[in-house]
């Protein structure tokens, strides 16, 4: 009996020191933010988003207000390519660049679906990616679509309070988790969209051939008809 009150006692002794350590923790990382408000803000954020480019711009804001970086680009799916395309979100800066579904790269975050820091990623891997790319780099947050990879967050150095700390580690690895079935609404809904875009245009240019069809079949039967009355 005594031995279970210890077991019991030693049990809850854990999760109280659990439930202090982790407000200490914070202060002594000086932390300012909470992961669950966070997590919660930005999902709010992303409740009305319609277009996939605009929600991942809204997530990487999001978290530049708690975790300032240095810089940011991204790699994100498009359906019509199939492939990554590289983005800056640089006004007058699109680029040509993509990575192609079966790179390395690409390959290694549908298999680990966590974040990476760049010099824990296999040089081989890392070597698809442009050096100018890589050496401004210091994690890589891939974002899933339910269980498919749809981009990679290229995140800098983090401006503030040192290096990204073990809170911030799992401020990301449970915003991946949380973010999965909003991002997977989000890009079904733009790839319904420009389906539908492509069958209405489609459609208006099968309209225009049969109008300029007709228009040619009315001016042969006049042709044919003036011809008719020459003759006669």
């Amino acid at each position: 009996m005594i031995a279970a009150i210890g077991i019991f006692w030693g049990l809850l002794g854990e999760r109280i020191r659990f439930w202090i350590q982790k407000p200490l923790d914070r202060k002594i990382l000086h932390e300012t933010y909470d992961i669950a408000e966070t997590i919660k803000k930005i999902s709010k954020k992303l409740t009305k988003a319609l277009e996939f480019e605009y929600a991942i711009l809204s997530i990487i804001n999001a978290i530049g207000d708690v975790i300032p970086f240095s810089h940011h680009q991204a790699y994100l799916y498009t359906e019509e390519k199939k492939a990554y395309h590289y983005k800056t979100f640089l006004a007058h800066a699109e680029s040509s660049l993509y990575l192609p579904n079966d790179s390395a790269i690409i390959r290694y975050f549908e298999e680990n679906q966590e974040l990476s820091f760049i010099q824990n990623i296999p040089s081989d891997i890392l070597a698809e990616m442009p050096k100018e790319q890589s050496g401004m780099i210091e994690i890589i947050v891939p974002l899933y679509s339910d269980k498919e990879l749809c981009g990679l967050l290229l995140l800098g150095q983090k401006t503030m309070n040192g290096g990204y700390t073990s809170y911030d580690i799992e401020f990301f690895s449970k915003m991946i988790k949380a973010l999965r079935p909003i991002l997977e609404r989000i890009v079904l809904h733009e790839i319904a969209q420009k389906r539908t875009l492509s069958l209405m245009k489609e459609r208006e240019k099968t309209k225009k051939e049969l109008k300029k069809h007709i228009e040619d079949k009315n001016n042969l039967e006049k042709e044919y008809e003036l011809s008719g009355e020459i003759q006669r």
